[in-house]
């Protein structure tokens, strides 16, 4: 990839993360408003025939599509930003802790969506659907509650930091060095690749993650009356969103830990502020 044009490519990420999830977005916002019934159809303003979709109604059924995708791929988020916990110390153990790993939970979840749908009904089916919500982003929290609360020592850095800055320092100092001396191909190259690699590995979790809602969605609207379909959905929305709604205290707790604002508390002068950000020992 050509590093020189990717700031002015954004688009071009933009389509291969989302495009094709969104398109099966759609075919599963059609199957689950069918299996709903003409109540759910009629709030979310989709014929119940294929010959009545006119293209105003199927751009709404994209936009649909396109909702439902990225409310699925929230937990990517949450897994992205903490994924500096996922490695040992030395980056090349995987999984670091099993309980908490991202990748192995996903898997886990896909597969008792699989067993739930085949074993359970009425009231158990949902009650399991919503269990597996609720467990799903808990590991996700504690994730979170992980990276946030160790505390590790940093090339760089004064005074220990979390996990979470720890990285986010190292990356930034990293990618500087390489934005200053062009001429290192081999460093630019490697960005571009690793970037490019998750870039399609999102497209493929992205969609097996709208694969599980869609069968905790199943499992819900399969099992109870079409006047509560909408308030269960919302709930179970809900609690997937919980932990990346929390993703905003991470980005809080960057900015303040970058803007040296505790040392300005307890440092002795002005001075001694300048010759951190001059040495960049934040």
């Amino acid at each position: 990839m050509n590093t020189g044009n990717n700031a002015n490519r954004w688009w071009e990420g933009y389509l291969v993360r989302y495009l094709m999830p969104s398109i099966a977005g759609m075919v599963i916002v059609s199957n689950l408003s069918n299996i709903s019934g003409p109540e759910m159809r009629s709030v979310l303003f989709i014929p119940s025939e294929v010959r009545d979709l006119d293209a105003a109604r199927l751009i709404l059924l994209f936009l649909y599509g396109n909702l439902f995708c990225y409310i699925a791929s929230y937990p990517i988020l949450t897994f992205h930003a903490t994924r500096v916990i996922d490695f040992g110390k030395e980056g090349n153990k995987w999984p670091a802790k099993i309980h908490l790993d991202g990748y192995l939970a996903t898997f886990f979840a896909g597969a008792l969506v699989i067993v739930l749908s085949t074993l359970y009904s009425d009231l158990l089916a949902v009650i399991s659907a919503f269990a597996v919500a609720v467990g799903f982003s808990s590991l996700q929290i504690a994730r979170m509650y992980t990276a946030f609360t160790n505390k590790i020592e940093c090339w760089g850095l004064k005074n220990k930091v979390t996990p979470l800055y720890g990285l986010a320092y190292s990356l930034s100092r990293r990618r500087g060095i390489i934005t200053e001396n062009q001429k290192n191909w081999t460093n630019k190259e490697l960005v571009d690749t690793y970037r490019h690699l998750r870039e399609h590995g999102n497209t493929a979790f992205i969609f097996f993650l709208e694969l599980i809602l869609a069968g905790l969605c199943f499992l819900i609207i399969s099992n109870t009356s079409s006047s509560h379909h909408l308030l269960l959905l919302g709930i179970l929305f809900g609690i997937w969103a919980i932990p990346s709604v929390l993703i905003h205290l991470v980005g809080q707790h960057l900015e303040r830990r970058f803007s040296l604002y505790d040392r300005r508390l307890t440092a002795g002068s002005d001075e001694e502020i300048r010759e951190e950000e001059a040495e960049g020992s934040l």
